[in-house]
């Protein structure tokens, strides 16, 4: 709602000219504060800054994890068994993109197969 009032502090004059018809400076005026205040208002609501952010955080903590996996460290270097090393490697992975998933559609807390996933990881 006060996006679009927003939008009409620039379109108001035009309609309202003293003169009955807007010379083209105004004109112009009016369209460029109209779509400033709208830009700004879909960029406040979609966020996508902070969702690029979240994004590139997921993105780096995978190939993290990837690198751990491949060189062996913690947390895979507590067994022997590539079986198991592998089936953690790609419950951590599945948890990183959960969680991306979840910043991005902006829901919080965890699912029970999160949940499920943090207690697989935690006895590793």
């Amino acid at each position: 709602m006060i996006v679009i009032l927003g939008a009409f502090v620039g379109v108001v004059p035009l309609v309202l000219s003293e003169t009955g018809e807007p010379t083209i400076p105004e004109i112009i005026t009016g369209i460029l504060g109209t779509l400033i205040v709208i830009l700004k208002g879909v960029e406040r609501i979609w966020l996508p800054e902070e969702k690029w952010q979240n994004y590139r955080k997921a993105s780096e903590s995978l190939k993290r994890e990837r690198e751990c996996y491949i060189e062996g460290v913690r947390p895979y270097s507590n067994t022997n068994d590539e079986d198991k090393n592998y089936m953690l490697y790609v419950n951590r992975c599945i948890q990183i993109k959960a969680e991306e998933q979840n910043n991005f559609w902006g829901l919080s807390g965890t699912t029970k197969q999160d949940s499920a996933l943090n207690e697989e990881n935690n006895k590793a």
